[in-house]
């Protein structure tokens, strides 16, 4: 993947900035277009920006990973969705497959 425009979506500040620094230092070619703390903000951002991949937290203020991840799907075609979170139930992963989200990653891994 060369040249790949990113969104990131956790509501703890912390987790954005160190996913854009891992991401700047090990892929400088990746560009991160834009880093936000709600579901909402993140649907926003994915329909303006159309990044080919967004990164969410599974849980998050208003809405959650999986909604965000069902709007952006529809809405920015040929987007993948990486889901990151603390929860790793095998019902939610199931969820998440059935959803069309890409990779699902627990944050302890």
């Amino acid at each position: 993947m060369t040249g790949v425009n990113i969104l990131i979506a956790d509501d703890h500040e912390l987790v954005r900035l160190g996913l854009i620094r891992i991401l700047a230092t090990s892929h400088p070619e990746w560009r991160v277009v834009g880093d936000v703390a709600t579901g909402s903000a993140a649907v926003e951002l994915g329909i303006t920006a159309r990044p080919e991949l967004a990164i969410l937290d599974l849980v998050m203020p208003d809405l959650n990973g999986l909604e965000v991840a069902q709007r952006l799907l529809d809405a920015v075609p040929g987007i993948r969705i990486v889901i990151l979170t603390m929860y790793a139930a095998r019902p939610i992963v199931r969820q998440l497959r059935r959803a069309g989200v890409s990779a699902y990653l627990a944050k302890n891994e």
